[in-house]
């Protein structure tokens, strides 16, 4: 998987909420991406890659459609 490590800080600094607003502008993007992609029925594993999310942070976007 394509995820590195600084791209799973940064989520892990959001869900803190200690983000500025350069890190919270790139990482609404990314979920937003990966939202047009669950609807389009893409493959777990393929929106992390795609996306630059990890799975976790996939899983909750996923969730919070739900809501």
């Amino acid at each position: 998987m394509l995820i590195t490590a600084l791209e799973k800080e940064k989520q892990e600094i959001y869900e803190r909420g200690l983000f500025d607003g350069e890190i919270k502008g790139e990482i609404k993007q990314k979920n937003a991406s990966a939202r047009k992609m669950l609807v389009k029925g893409f493959d777990l594993f393929l929106i992390a890659e795609l996306a630059g999310l990890t799975e976790e942070a996939i899983l909750q976007v996923k969730q919070e459609m739900k809501n």
